[in-house]
């Protein structure tokens, strides 16, 4: 699908699928996945939820969902 640049991210990618979510806007994901999703999905922004309950996985930054 999509490459990333490590296990975390995958982890992370991972869970979120889980929910029906896909990731938009982390900073520490790849660039092609980041641009990828908010192409596709360009439609649905209007529903994005920010979301800071991944923070601990990694450093400072906030990760932005958006909802299938």
């Amino acid at each position: 699908m999509f490459t990333l640049t490590s296990i975390k991210k995958q982890k992370l990618i991972e869970k979120v699928n889980e929910k029906n979510l896909y990731v938009i806007g982390d900073k520490l994901l790849h660039h092609a996945f980041e641009e990828a999703v908010i192409k596709y999905h360009k439609e649905l922004l209007k529903n994005i939820i920010l979301q800071k309950n991944f923070k601990t996985m990694f450093s400072h930054h906030s990760t932005v969902y958006i909802t299938k």
